[in-house]
């Protein structure tokens, strides 16, 4: 697909990019509130998602009467002039007037909706953002190998691995990742907190009428937590041995994972031709 240079101004009517087909590549604009006329050339670089420059489109944008835009010009978009005395005109379909969220992938097309919503949907539940955006292969996917590595993880460990903590001596540096899955992992904030208010500043010791919410799920480990003595923390790691350790790294590889979810929930799969599919040589 190409891909037009960033956002440009023609007497008051701004064009941004959408996805259109035009013979062997593709590119398009859209205009906000075209008017009758748009008494400007334009002389636009055009690029391919790799950035591979593919040549420039040069020429005169005209409104047409069922709100697409004709773009009459006499450079093709490989950048090669047409025949003398001939213009190449390109139709922009109004359909694809909604800036970037249409992109075409193996000649298939995907409206990727809000993508900020997408996105959020995606970090909150893995797949969610998937199925809004009506991927609902992919979103099953994300949804069944995410959590379910986050489950047998969170299981191995006997359900301590996953908590949120920074205090001294406990800084749980590991939440971060882990909390890349979203609802899964909020019940971890609420309990922190609870745990942050029932622990005296002065001696840094958790008061005796602390009790954590849910029978202790996803609680914190009494503090204070001393590498060198005996707390929870260390009556963990007797019980469940290297379950506990390989449970932390289970939860902290699906939070990683689903960070690469959100990411295509917002931006899509990737905007160029993957099916490896041979070009036709002329």
């Amino acid at each position: 697909m190409a891909c037009l240079s960033p956002t440009k101004k023609f007497s008051h009517n701004e064009c941004t990019v959408c996805s259109v087909r035009t013979g062997r590549a593709s590119a398009t604009l859209s205009a906000a509130r075209p008017q009758r006329r748009i008494d400007a050339n334009i002389d636009i670089p055009i690029h391919l998602h790799n950035g591979f420059p593919l040549g420039r489109l040069k020429g005169l944008l005209t409104p047409q009467e069922n709100g697409s835009l004709t773009l009459k010009s006499r450079n093709t978009l490989a950048g090669k002039s047409s025949k003398k005395g001939k213009e190449a005109t390109i139709e922009l379909s109004p359909e694809v007037l909604n800036g970037d969220t249409r992109i075409e992938v193996d000649d298939i097309e995907i409206d990727l909706k809000n993508r900020y919503l997408a996105a959020f949907l995606a970090w909150l539940i893995p797949g969610a953002g998937h199925f809004y955006q009506g991927r609902h292969a992919k979103g099953t996917l994300f949804v069944l190998s995410v959590l379910s590595i986050w489950f047998l993880g969170f299981s191995l460990g006997g359900g301590h691995v996953v908590y949120a903590s920074w205090a001294n001596g406990d800084r749980r540096w590991h939440y971060f990742l882990q909390a890349g899955v979203g609802a899964a992992a909020i019940p971890a904030l609420v309990q922190g907190d609870r745990m942050r208010r029932a622990t005296d500043p002065s001696t840094g010791r958790t008061l005796d009428s602390y009790k954590p919410l849910w029978g202790g799920f996803m609680a914190p480990p009494h503090r204070p937590v001393i590498e060198s003595e005996s707390d929870e923390i260390a009556a963990w790691y007797a019980v469940y041995g290297s379950g506990y350790e390989m449970g932390t790294w289970f939860t902290m590889i699906a939070g990683l994972l689903n960070f690469l979810v959100i990411y295509d929930a917002f931006g899509g799969p990737l905007a160029v031709p993957i099916s490896g599919r041979a070009s036709k040589k002329e």
